[in-house]
């Protein structure tokens, strides 16, 4: 017999709850295109509206780079140099919202790269800066970010500053009336990009995907939940 995670105890369950878990890739509505700071940089993700989200165990995926480079438009690695991403994966994001079906606006963080560069340089620690994580997260020194934006990079990071996505209670999606929208828009590349004094260029966002851990319980589970007033955030 199973055991319950906390992040799924409401309030007063069973001891035992049968559940299984799997992943979902959701992406951005528009079919998952390139986005640029100086024309498309409106990012919108439609979560599903299925099982239980586990929001620390979810992320974003994408990759970063010179714009063009994912197309392979010739222009030589010499060219983007001195061009990195600022410290943190999410330098890029300057607003990240989640927003109800009937356009109510659950959640807005504007300057999310301005919160996620002044946390991370006051709390991260030497060792993380030397490990695996960091670099997937988008964090390291200048000759390492330099290398990243000239691969066109692929990071993975955790909404870890959102209120909502960073959540320890899993979010039952299944009973979230018309789901929810995720919706980031892209921060000019003066405000997150390091590049040469002589270097005009922009950067592009692609293969951009929100992974969501989805835990889903028996029918017994979401009757509770649903009709004996067992949540209590």
């Amino acid at each position: 017999m199973s055991v319950i995670p906390k992040q799924a105890r409401y309030a007063m369950l069973p001891l035992g709850v049968p559940s299984s878990r799997r992943t979902i890739r959701v992406n951005p509505i528009d079919g998952g295109q390139s986005y640029y700071p100086d024309s498309v940089n409106v990012v919108r993700l439609r979560m599903p509206q299925q099982g239980y989200l586990d929001c620390q165990s979810s992320y974003l995926t994408f990759k970063v780079g010179r714009k063009g480079a994912a197309a392979g438009n010739g222009i030589g690695e010499a060219d983007n140099q001195d061009m990195r991403l600022e410290d943190g994966g999410a330098a890029w994001i300057k607003n990240l919202s989640v927003i109800g079906n009937d356009g109510t606006v659950i959640e807005n963080i504007q300057n999310y790269n301005l919160l996620q560069a002044i946390i991370g340089k006051a709390t991260l620690s030497d060792g993380y800066y030397k490990s695996p994580a960091a670099e997937c997260a988008g964090w390291g020194d200048d000759a390492q970010r330099s290398a990243w934006f000239r691969a066109n990079k692929e990071y993975a990071i955790q909404l870890n500053h959102s209120g909502l996505l960073n959540n320890p209670k899993y979010l039952p999606l299944k009973f979230i009336a018309g789901g929810l929208e995720l919706m980031i828009e892209l921060a000019p590349t003066a405000e997150c990009c390091e590049r040469g004094s002589a270097s005009s260029e922009e950067y592009e966002i692609t293969n951009l995907q929100y992974i969501a851990d989805i835990v889903d319980f028996t029918d017994e589970f979401d009757i509770e939940l649903q009709y004996d007033d067992l949540i209590t955030w």
